[in-house]
């Protein structure tokens, strides 16, 4: 009895050795089958989604993760095709805006050359009236003819100013290290005429180092 039960033990270990084997090969077909395939589709869609979309997913079946392959393929294509049309887009409008700050600077030179002239024609004009008729005017009306070249003067100014201001993008030089300090004082003496007229006190406190264009960090602090 001990004998015949033995071989049923023995012929049990062996099935179950057998289906163990068999249930991992098709554990091993499965993965194959379906896990493998929606691994790459994973790992492509990382890679893709890191920007590179050179990428695409390589179907050899027909069941669902293929048409699933499939279906990924024409999406990166439109992918592709929308980035080309994003970038050339970029670059169009880049273009334009170049062109257009350049006909901007080129009006902003032009305007300011027209626009001194009348300024310069009245001041000279209001000075020479004054010069004229110095002793035959009052008090009054010298007072107003001097805010009148005054007035010219000081849009002579806002005109330079503003030439100076369109200009900022275009004047390019590599920055260096500047003592913040001297380029307050570089502008404070650009503006001591209207600061000595105005009896304007300017306070400075410790001011730091900075990588910097010198000239444009002057202009920053004289406007």
């Amino acid at each position: 009895a001990f004998k015949g039960l033995h071989k049923v033990g023995l012929y049990s270990l062996i099935v179950l050795a057998l289906a163990l084997v068999a249930m991992e090969l098709a554990f091993l077909a499965i993965g194959k089958a379906i896990l493998k395939p929606i691994q790459t589709l994973a790992h492509t869609a990382t890679e893709i989604s890191g920007g590179d979309l050179s990428r695409r997913v390589r179907v050899n079946s027909n069941d669902e993760i293929g048409e699933l392959g499939r279906d990924f393929n024409p999406m990166t294509e439109r992918l592709v095709e929308a980035n080309t049309g994003l970038e050339r887009k970029v670059e169009e409008r880049t273009a334009e805006l170049e062109q257009s700050n350049a006909d901007l600077a080129q009006f902003a030179y032009v305007a300011s050359h027209d626009l001194k002239e009348p300024l310069r024609m009245v001041t000279s004009y209001v000075q020479l009236l004054e010069r004229r008729l110095g002793k035959d005017l009052d008090t009054e009306s010298k007072e107003f003819m001097g805010f009148a070249v005054d007035g010219a003067m000081r849009m002579r100014g806002l005109i330079d100013d503003l030439l100076a201001y369109s200009r900022v993008g275009t004047k390019r030089k590599p920055f260096e290290n500047v003592e913040v300090e001297k380029i307050v004082g570089a502008a404070l003496m650009n503006l001591k005429v209207a600061i000595d007229e105005s009896e304007a006190q300017v306070d400075v406190g410790e001011m730091p180092e900075l990588m910097a264009d010198a000239s444009q960090l002057t202009q920053l602090f004289q406007n």
